[in-house]
């Protein structure tokens, strides 16, 4: 091995050591900066398999051995969603077809997400990151789905649509912002279950502690409910970051994610230039979720682009027995 391939070589390997170094930074990143850094665990792994390949056509044995072990111990985190839950539903339970999606305060493709909710035909439709706008080119969807509520006439609305009776419905502002929460109840097989829409802030370092301080909000609000429970919206978080780990412990949610794979929705489009699918999935995150409670997921997907920067995720449910 000449020189400069060994030189290449060790500039590979560190690479793919500094990626798992990176990787594993998630299990303790509470500082905001830090945690920024545990959202993309996905790119960290694709990026070592290229260093990877790269190290195997060098042909050294020690090289090759150390990064397949450091991809191992990167892909724990991300195989971990493809693995199944053994759950058993309610026998002749009837299923509910959630649609949610941020569907991008200066969007103005409002066809496109007409053609989606027609395509996809849900029984419940949560917009958010709404305005006056939104409001006004849906209110076609008002004919299919009877039942609405807009958590409040402001910008970074919420839009709630179902076809069923909608019950208990209540806007709540999360402090210190001004973005609310929406919650409500429906029934599914005589089964009151109640579904809350949030959108915290983004984790940037001036709004990381209000995005922590509304999901520690919502998650006292959740253990003080019984009911089955749909928690879906765009936490602007991503599975591996400490704060979504601590979440889902306090709260004993499921997310629907779970056997269904990472499923990226984030970026899908910057400056009204779409990404296409391949591209969402190899450079996207997954910051939009459906949390659930005594429910069990049918089928779960991300749906078609409809200009956002954000891609539909569309989940079907069915009530677990009791």
């Amino acid at each position: 091995m000449n020189q400069t391939v060994q030189r290449f070589g060790m500039g590979m390997i560190a690479g793919v050591v500094l990626l798992t170094g990176l990787s594993f930074v998630s299990y303790g990143a509470w500082n905001s900066y830090l945690e920024l850094l545990t959202h993309f665990k996905l790119q960290y792994a694709l990026l070592s398999l290229v260093l990877a390949i790269g190290l195997v056509q060098i042909r050294c044995r020690t090289w090759i051995l150390i990064s397949l072990f450091c991809l191992a111990l990167q892909s724990v985190d991300l195989l971990v969603w493809y693995i199944p839950t053994s759950q058993n539903p309610a026998s002749h339970s009837s299923t509910l077809k959630v649609l949610a999606v941020n569907v991008n305060i200066r969007n103005q493709n409002y066809d496109r997400v007409l053609e989606l909710v027609k395509i996809e035909s849900p029984d419940v439709a949560v917009f958010l990151e709404t305005n006056d706008d939104w409001v006004k080119h849906l209110q076609v969807l008002r004919n299919t789905f009877p039942y609405f509520y807009r958590s409040t006439p402001q910008n970074f609305d919420i839009l709630l649509y179902s076809r069923s009776p909608l019950t208990s419905i209540s806007t709540n502002f999360l402090a210190p912002t001004d973005r609310p929460h929406l919650a409500a109840t429906l029934t599914l097989n005589g089964q009151t279950i109640t579904l809350i829409a949030i959108h915290p802030p983004p984790p940037l370092p001036r709004l990381f502690r209000d995005r922590n301080q509304q999901l520690e909000t919502v998650s006292r609000y959740v253990q003080d409910l019984n009911t089955p429970m749909i928690l879906l919206g765009d936490f602007n978080i991503t599975p591996w970051s400490p704060y979504y780990r601590q979440f889902i412990h306090q709260t004993g949610l499921h997310n629907v994610r779970q056997g269904f794979g990472i499923l990226p929705t984030f970026p899908a489009a910057i400056r009204g230039v779409e990404f296409p699918a391949w591209l969402v999935a190899i450079l996207g995150i997954p910051i939009d979720h459906c949390l659930v409670r005594s429910l069990q997921p049918i089928s779960v997907r991300v749906g078609a682009a409809i200009g956002s920067d954000h891609l539909p995720i569309l989940v079907e449910l069915r009530l677990l027995a009791r």
